[in-house]
């Protein structure tokens, strides 16, 4: 058996970017914290997520920066050669659903991409140089 599903709750780190009504990249902060000799430590990490079709209206409305989300998505490695070429790979989480989680708010506010189709590269590429899917 095989499981790639991941859920991940913190604040959004910047505004997402959005790339028309295909694609949408945002990175969510999550920080843990423990006492080491008495002393608070604390460890964040920074987690990319794309969005696809049906989350894009709900996060180019909904979400920016500091928003506190719960993400629902499995995990996506990249492989890309950068225009200086250099083989370049990372992680990121391709999100299945969102839920807000800010204090507050009213009702159960969840968005859910039931998209069976795989996005396809065009060759264009981010702001950081990753490729596009569309």
């Amino acid at each position: 058996m095989f499981l790639n599903q991941v859920f991940v709750a913190g604040n959004v780190g910047k505004d997402p970017q959005v790339f028309g009504d295909k694609v949408c990249r945002f990175s969510i902060a999550t920080t843990e914290y423990w006492k080491q000799n008495g002393e608070k430590q604390s460890k964040t990490t920074w987690v990319n997520v794309v969005a696809f079709k049906n989350l894009i209206p709900l996060v180019s409305q909904y979400v920016s920066k500091g928003s506190n989300i719960l993400v629902v998505g499995r995990l996506q490695n990249n492989k890309w050669t950068d225009k200086n070429g250099v083989e370049r790979n990372d992680l990121e989480m391709v999100a299945s659903s969102i839920q807000f989680c800010e204090k507050g708010q009213r009702g159960d506010t969840r968005a859910d991409n039931r998209s069976d189709e795989a996005p396809q590269e065009n060759g264009e590429t981010d702001s950081d140089g990753k490729p596009l899917p569309f």
